[in-house]
């Protein structure tokens, strides 16, 4: 039951994720409440007055049964035992590779030649309006504008030259994603998809993720912006946007 209340929720999730109107749905505060959700249920399965009984004991009783048989794999192993190290490992392999990406990707970062940009700071400050603001770096290493880090954020652009508006635009967009917590909640959902990785639902979670980030991000930066202002905003990311295919890898992990 527990398996199937979580894959209806996360179905449920991404319906309302690709909802306009409701994209905010797929905000950190949505992330967690089916990690409490579905970590609730598996970890205290706790029964309702309002619980209606689901007659099929005789299936149950089977699948009860075939699961406690102990199979001859050097010492005596249950089924279960059996599909319980499986589930396990693979957990960890998944998990394992996610945080060498990561570092990986954090290393390359810091190991980047970047420099500061005084003027994108100025912007960066008016645009912030909060607690400590990202650090802005530019890099000849980056072909196109994204954002790192969850506790110590970083705001990376190309070293190139951008106008004064044009910058502006780009770090209201990566500010966006900042402050929307995008890069939490791309982590938070591929370590969901590693605890479960044996549920093809949990995969709904990452497919399009990023392209509702991005529609999520944009919403939140032309909040305030007139409608010619809104296209020139527009111009500039779908610019900056085309260089950033083939990036699966940093999208992953980055908001980019």
């Amino acid at each position: 039951m527990t398996v199937l209340w979580s894959s209806i929720l996360i179905l449920i999730f991404y319906v309302l994720r690709k909802k306009y109107k409701l994209i905010d749905i797929c905000s950190v505060s949505g992330v967690i409440v089916l990690y409490l959700f579905c970590m609730m249920r598996m970890a205290v399965p706790v029964e309702f007055p309002w619980t209606k009984i689901i007659f099929g004991g005789a299936l149950f009783n089977r699948i009860y049964y075939f699961s406690c048989v102990e199979r001859k794999i050097g010492n005596y192993i249950s089924v279960f035992d059996l599909l319980y190290l499986v589930w396990c490992s693979g957990t960890v392999l998944i998990l394992l590779h996610y945080v060498i990406q990561y570092v990986k990707i954090a290393r390359c970062f810091g190991e980047m030649p970047v420099q500061r940009n005084s003027k994108a700071a100025q912007i960066a400050d008016a645009i912030w309006n909060g607690s400590k603001r990202p650090d802005i770096l530019q890099t000849v290493a980056v072909k196109t504008p994204c954002c790192f880090g969850i506790l110590r954020k970083k705001i990376i652009i190309p070293d190139k030259l951008y106008t004064e508006e044009q910058m502006r635009f780009i770090l209201l967009h990566e500010c966006s994603h900042l402050k929307n917590n995008d890069i939490l909640v791309k982590n938070l959902i591929n370590l969901l998809c590693a605890l479960y990785w044996w549920n093809p639902c949990v995969y709904l979670l990452n497919k399009d993720l990023s392209q509702s980030l991005e529609i999520r991000c944009d919403l939140t930066a032309v909040k305030e912006l007139n409608h010619q202002l809104k296209g020139e905003y527009l111009a500039v990311v779908l610019n900056e946007s085309r260089t950033a295919d083939g990036r699966k890898n940093v999208q992953q992990y980055a908001g980019v």
